[in-house]
C-alpha cells in the first residue's frame, strides 16, 4: 500500500468493516514513522418517508426536505401538484446513504363540475322573499361522476364552509 505522500507500507489490522484503530507501518526501507488512525464505520442509511403515493390534485403542495429518520435533502424534479410523476430524494451528504429513494406520486384530478348553471327561483307572491328553494337538486350536476366519497354541502359563506358551519 502507498500512502498519500508516497510512502510504501501496510495497514494492520487488515481493513474491514468494523470500528477499530488501524496502524500504517512503513516498509523498513522508508524513513517514516508508523501512524495510528481511529476509523469509525458508519452504517448505510436509507431515507424513509411516509408520503401518500396517491393524492387529489393540489392536495399536497410540497415534499418534505427531511426524511422520517432525519436525513435532509431535496427532491428532483421539483414537485408538481397537478401531474403524476416519479421523484428522487437526493440526501445533502451522500457519503453514507446506500440508495436513493424514488417515490411515484399519482395525482388524481378533481372530478367535480364547478361550472354550474344559474339557479332560478320565483317569488310567487311578490313579497321579495324566497320562502323555499332546494339546492340538493344540483348535487348530481356537481358530482357528475357519482363518486361515493365526494360529499357535497352548501354554506352561506366561505367561512362557514371552511369551519363546517351551516
Amino acid at each position: 500500500t502507498t500512502s498519500n505522500n508516497g510512502i510504501e507500507g501496510e495497514w494492520t489490522p487488515e481493513l474491514n468493516s468494523s470500528n477499530s484503530i488501524y496502524t500504517f507501518t512503513p516498509n523498513s526501507d522508508e524513513c517514516a514513522e508508523s501512524i495510528d488512525i481511529e476509523i469509525e464505520i458508519i452504517p448505510d442509511i436509507t431515507p424513509e418517508f411516509s408520503i401518500p403515493t396517491e393524492v387529489c390534485e393540489d392536495e399536497l403542495q410540497e415534499l418534505p426536505t427531511t426524511s422520517d429518520n432525519g436525513i435532509e435533502g431535496e427532491w428532483q424534479p421539483d414537485f408538481n401538484p397537478s401531474t403524476t410523476e416519479t421523484y428522487t430524494f437526493i440526501p445533502e451528504n451522500e457519503a453514507c446513504y446506500s440508495e436513493l429513494v424514488e417515490i411515484t406520486i399519482e395525482i388524481n384530478s378533481l372530478s367535480v363540475n364547478l361550472d354550474i348553471g344559474p339557479i332560478e327561483a320565483c317569488d310567487n307572491n311578490n313579497d321579495g322573499f324566497f320562502h323555499e328553494f332546494d339546492l340538493d337538486v344540483l348535487i348530481d350536476d356537481i358530482n357528475f361522476t357519482d363518486n361515493p366519497e365526494l360529499e357535497v354541502s352548501f354554506h352561506p359563506t366561505i367561512q362557514d364552509a371552511e369551519s363546517g358551519q351551516n
